[in-house]
């Protein structure tokens, strides 16, 4: 299953940690946020939301757009509130305003972590 993902917000390039949020449909059309955290010692954590088919549908239908074009709107919603100068725990907060909003939509997701 192949994912593309568009990058919504990233933390400062130059730190030594650092955080990245990706918002992607996969091939069953389901929404997927991906929060990636590189720590100081090159460990990556990754925190998948995924949403299913159907709360990915409802969402896109709320935002008043279509399932391939979700990514873009959750990118108007969320790509502002960062930019090239955040740190790691703000793009945190971000994905956690991220989390909350798709709760307050009345929809549901699936969290998975991991570590490589």
């Amino acid at each position: 299953m192949l994912t593309d993902y568009l990058l919504i917000v990233s933390s400062h390039e130059d730190l030594d940690v650092w955080s990245t949020i990706e918002v992607g449909i996969d091939d069953f059309k389901c929404m997927d946020m991906h929060l990636e955290f590189v720590d100081s010692s090159d460990q990556k954590h990754h925190t998948h939301a995924t949403l299913d088919r159907e709360n990915t549908a409802a969402l896109a239908k709320k935002l008043k757009t279509d399932v391939a074009h979700l990514p873009d709107a959750i990118d108007e919603e969320f790509g502002n509130l960062g930019n090239s100068m955040l740190l790691p725990s703000q793009v945190e907060a971000i994905f956690q305003e991220m989390l909350e909003y798709i709760l307050d939509h009345g929809l549901h997701y699936r969290l998975k972590r991991s570590l490589r």
